[in-house]
């Protein structure tokens, strides 16, 4: 089963993601746009997994747990709520993946760079999640 922290965790995502999808707030860079890509964007880190396929699977399955638990929850909203969720998931999974690559590309050569100093470089550089920059790190090693 899922750890129960994780689990409240995605609840009070959802929950809030849910309001200000009601509002008609869309993920973007400015205002509360921002801040609900944020959140779709911790849903992905909560829920990462290797392939990423495998993590579409997992925020559709837990959005669709999220919408079961809702009783006054139009057709309409459920299919835009999982819509805005899962499309943001898509091009963020896109995104880590085109950072995962630059950042080998740019790990190649400095394994005798100390862990730390390289794990802030990614961190700047490319805007990579911890998990995937362990992942990264650990693989050089």
């Amino acid at each position: 089963g899922m750890d129960v922290e994780i689990a409240k965790s995605l609840t009070n995502l959802y929950s809030s993601i849910m309001l200000l999808t009601e509002e008609g707030v869309l993920p973007s860079n400015k205002k509360s746009g921002y801040v609900l890509r944020k959140m779709i964007r911790c849903i992905v880190q909560l829920l990462y997994i290797e392939p990423y396929t495998l993590v579409i699977d997992s925020v559709k399955a837990a959005t669709n747990c999220y919408l079961s638990l809702i009783d006054n929850c139009q057709d309409s909203h459920r299919r835009n709520f999982l819509s805005v969720i899962t499309d943001e998931c898509v091009l963020y999974i896109k995104s880590i993946d085109r950072g995962k690559q630059l950042a080998r590309k740019f790990l190649r050569g400095k394994e005798q760079i100390p862990v730390e100093n390289l794990y802030s470089n990614i961190k700047d550089t490319f805007g990579l999640p911890r998990i995937v920059i362990n992942e990264l790190l650990t693989q050089l090693e």
